[in-house]
């Protein structure tokens, strides 16, 4: 409202600028009542229904979908930050996963992508993984050197983990529509 006033005073030419140009209105801090009802809103599998799921993804699903959601399972990581992690974020001895960088490619195109840093501060951290996550992790290791032999010839090796038949990262709309 203020802006209209003072953007016609200085259309009028009484007064120079605009004092509440660069003007942001804060952000409306949520309720109690606002929060508990979007928590509401979320849907967790219960472990039975996580289990069955991730049988299905072993059975039924695409090439690598069993570990792309065995990990975002046990881990928590957003898919982007998924997406972004290489092999130097893992460390098979420590039993840990290390988030450093989040993968943003809008357009979904395999090759015009962008590493980031993590949502905020608290992201960058080490989630530790048991031993079932860590042999899944050495097991696709091994396929994926078998992969990297087979398309030697267009396989461009960045070192990410969850890589296309090509090494380029895997496209967030592969995993979303899996």
């Amino acid at each position: 409202m203020w802006k209209n006033d003072f953007s016609d005073a200085l259309t009028e030419g009484l007064i120079k600028n605009n004092p509440t140009e660069d003007l942001k209105m804060p952000k409306k801090q949520q309720s109690v009542e606002e929060l508990e009802k979007a928590e509401e809103d979320i849907v967790f599998l219960e472990k039975e229904e996580l289990a069955h799921y991730l049988k299905l993804s072993y059975t039924d699903g695409l090439e690598m979908d069993h570990l792309v959601f065995t990990v975002l399972s046990y881990t928590g990581l957003r898919i982007g930050e998924l997406l972004a992690l290489k092999w130097g974020d893992f460390n098979e001895k420590q039993g840990s996963i290390r988030v450093t960088k989040t993968l943003y490619n809008p357009n979904n195109h395999f090759e015009k992508y962008q590493l980031l840093t993590p949502k905020t501060k608290g992201s960058v951290r080490t989630i530790r993984i048991d031993e079932m996550l860590i042999n899944m992790l050495k097991k696709h290791w091994l396929k994926q050197n078998e992969i990297k032999l087979k398309n030697r010839l267009v396989y461009q090796n960045n070192g990410f983990i969850f890589a296309r038949e090509n090494g380029h990262p895997q496209l967030r709309k592969v995993i979303e529509t899996g």
